[in-house]
């Protein structure tokens, strides 16, 4: 009932943006969708998102079993985050590429990923000289500077991301890369579903300050993916928006 309410929640807060691009992408073929003739529709990959969305959380909200229950941070919902997550690209076979997984990047990719980092990090750092920090204990800092990045990156800017970009043409540019309703979406389902989430008691936990915090890293991210053609940048980055305070906090202090 938690992954039904909680899935169902982050979809109904997405609609209002899905809707417009729905609508401008409606007469227009993405040029990564399947090809005319194909007997399955464009649309399917909204299905695909949607129904990965609840295996996602199912994965995530999972009680913690054995050695993993005795850990603060959820290594356990992070872990099988990237199994499922890697079945999939597993199962793309050849088309792995196309969800991100790709070891080179395009050419001239690393002043962007310098920029997103720089500009992705200046939110939380804000933050951090404003007195709000996390203790950066050992285990606080090892999980934020892994896992995070890691099983995120693989799930909305990998597959999310290249599954709405079959349904919405990428027409839009900036700095370089091509992008369009689908980074748009991604980035907002990556900060409602951090600022949405049903307690054990299917008590509702909002918090507005959260969707804000995280939609800009998201956008960057997003933007990140389409211009380097990969998530390896975007995995590092999102580990330094996480774990760059906490470093911050252990090397500096209350400084």
């Amino acid at each position: 009932m938690r992954v039904l309410a909680t899935g169902t929640t982050w979809i109904v807060a997405v609609l209002p943006v899905a809707l417009p691009g729905v609508w401008s992408a409606r007469s227009i073929p993405s040029a990564d969708s399947p090809p005319q003739g194909k007997s399955v529709s464009r649309w399917w990959p909204l299905a695909w998102v949607a129904g990965l969305l609840y295996l996602d959380l199912a994965c995530v909200l999972a009680p913690k079993a054995g050695p993993f229950s005795r850990l603060d941070w959820n290594w356990q919902g992070k872990l099988l985050e990237c199994a499922w997550a890697c079945l999939f690209l597993l199962m793309a076979g050849g088309e792995a590429t196309r969800y991100g997984l790709r070891w080179r990047p395009e050419a001239k990719s690393a002043l962007p990923t310098l920029a997103a980092a720089f500009a992705a990090c200046a939110l939380p750092m804000l933050f951090w000289f404003q007195g709000m920090r996390l203790p950066a204990d050992r285990e606080t800092l090892l999980f934020e500077l892994t896992m995070p990045g890691i099983s995120e990156e693989l799930v909305f800017r990998g597959i999310f991301q290249s599954l709405l970009n079959q349904v919405f043409p990428r027409r839009w540019h900036f700095a370089g890369a091509a992008f369009g309703w689908g980074a748009v979406l991604t980035a907002v389902l990556f900060s409602v579903a951090h600022g949405f989430i049903f307690d054990r008691r299917l008590h509702l936990q909002f918090s507005f300050f959260s969707i804000v915090m995280t939609f800009i890293p998201a956008a960057l991210l997003g933007w990140l993916r389409e211009r380097t053609g990969t998530i390896w940048p975007g995995i590092i980055v999102h580990n330094l928006v996480d774990g760059l305070p906490l470093l911050a906090t252990l090397f500096l202090g209350s400084r």
